[in-house]
């Protein structure tokens, strides 16, 4: 009649604070709550605490990141000793 309460995975349980977050993604406290607050890490806030998944954490070093190309100097721009002189 009723539907049996399935145990929770290892990787939907809680996991509080930027502290313990960061050791999941292999980051300090600083570099993770940093990564909270800015989006790049994906964790609500519970309270005051932060607060998300293994699963969720994990599921995100999965995706590559890009990175974003050389910048590219004007044709017209050259670089001498440390200063960009218009190219005659």
């Amino acid at each position: 009649m009723f539907k049996p309460i399935e145990p929770i995975d290892e990787l939907d349980r809680w996991i509080y604070g930027a502290k313990n977050i960061g050791l999941v993604v292999d980051l300090d406290e600083r570099q993770a709550f940093y990564g909270l607050e800015r989006g790049y890490i994906d964790g609500d806030k519970y309270g005051g605490r932060w607060r998300s998944t293994k699963r969720r954490l994990l599921k995100l070093a999965a995706v590559p990141i890009e990175t974003p190309p050389p910048r590219q100097r004007p044709e017209h721009e050259q670089v001498t000793a440390g200063s960009v002189v218009a190219a005659e």
